[in-house]
C-alpha cells in the first residue's frame, strides 16, 4: 500500500475539505475483516498535511457492545449503516448485505429501515419468519430503534423482542401488580379497622372518664351534704357493718364506729339505739 494514492477516497477527501475527524462506513478489508477507519487530520503550519488513519475491527466492537444485548430468550439487537447495510445481526447470512435485500418480503421491516437510514428513532411491530431445523415459524416482534451518532456518520440500532416474551413480561408485571394491590387493599382494610377500633376505644374511654367524673362529683356533693347536715346520719351495710357516720352522728355517739358491726355497737349505747329507730336488742 506504501506509495499508492488515496486522494480519491471519499473519507479522505471529506477530512481534507472539512478539517474534521471522519469515521468511515464499515467495510471488508483485504484480509476479509469488517473494519472501520477513523481519519484524524494532521496539520503543518496550520495547513492540512494529511491524516492519521486508525483502523478498528468492527467484529470486536459488535461482540463487545452489541451481541450481548439480550431481552428475554429470543430478543436481540442488530445494527445497520446509514446506507442500509446490516453491520451486526445474529441471523446467519444477514451481515454485510442490505437490509432491503434481507427483508424484501417483510414490508414492516422495510418501512422501519427507511426511517432508520434517515436517522429517525421510534417503535414498530413486524412479522419475522424464523427458520430452525428446516422448520419455518412466524413470529411477531416488537422493536425500538434509534441512531448512534458518530461524528459525521451514524449507525442505527434495533432491539427487537418476540411478542410472546413481551406479553409474558407484562403478565408477570400484572401478576405482581395484582399481588401488590391485594396486599395494599388488605393493609388499607387493616388500617381502617384499627382506626375505627381505636376511635371506638377512645370514645369508650372518654365516656367512662365522663361517667367517673360525674360519679365523683355526685359523691362529693353527697358527702358534702352529709357532712353539713345537723341530723345524725350513718350508713350501714347489709351485714350490719357501719360504712359511714356523719359528724353529727359521731358527736351524738361520742365515737366513730365506722367499720364496726351495728348490733355490737348498739349494746354499748343507751336504751334507745342511736344507730337506728329500733330499741336495743
Amino acid at each position: 500500500m506504501i506509495g499508492q494514492t488515496v486522494t480519491k477516497l471519499e473519507d479522505f477527501e471529506k477530512v481534507k475539505r472539512t478539517h474534521q475527524i471522519v469515521l468511515s462506513d464499515v467495510f471488508t478489508n483485504r484480509r476479509g475483516l469488517k473494519t472501520v477507519i477513523v481519519h484524524v487530520p494532521v496539520f503543518k503550519r496550520d495547513e492540512f498535511n494529511g491524516t492519521i488513519a486508525l483502523l478498528f475491527p468492527f467484529d470486536l466492537i459488535a461482540k463487545r457492545y452489541i451481541e450481548d444485548i439480550r431481552i428475554g430468550k429470543d430478543g436481540y439487537a442488530w445494527i445497520i449503516s446509514k446506507t442500509g447495510i446490516e453491520l451486526s445481526c445474529p441471523v446467519p447470512g444477514h451481515v454485510g448485505n442490505s437490509v432491503f435485500d434481507n427483508h424484501r418480503e417483510v414490508p414492516n421491516i422495510l418501512a422501519m429501515a427507511e426511517r432508520m437510514i434517515q436517522g429517525e428513532q421510534g417503535v414498530t411491530t413486524y412479522v419475522f419468519y424464523r427458520n430452525r431445523e428446516n422448520v419455518t415459524s412466524k413470529t411477531t416482534k416488537h422493536a425500538v430503534f434509534m441512531p448512534i451518532r458518530l461524528k459525521n456518520n451514524f449507525w442505527s440500532i434495533v432491539v427487537a423482542t418476540p411478542e410472546d416474551e413481551v406479553v409474558g413480561a407484562l403478565k408477570g408485571f400484572r401478576d405482581k401488580l395484582l399481588l401488590i394491590a391485594t396486599f395494599w387493599t388488605i393493609g388499607i382494610g387493616f388500617f381502617l379497622y384499627m382506626l375505627i377500633k381505636t376511635r371506638i376505644v377512645v370514645k369508650e374511654v372518654e365516656r367512662r372518664r365522663k361517667t367517673e367524673e360525674a360519679l365523683r362529683e355526685s359523691e362529693e356533693k353527697y358527702r358534702s351534704m352529709m357532712e353539713s347536715m345537723k341530723a345524725a346520719v350513718y350508713i350501714c351495710s347489709p351485714d350490719f357493718r357501719v360504712e359511714y357516720m356523719n359528724p353529727a352522728m359521731i358527736k351524738r355517739t361520742g365515737r366513730d364506729a365506722t367499720g364496726e358491726v351495728c348490733h355490737k355497737a348498739i349494746n354499748d349505747l343507751d336504751e334507745r339505739c342511736p344507730w337506728c329507730v329500733h330499741d336495743k336488742i
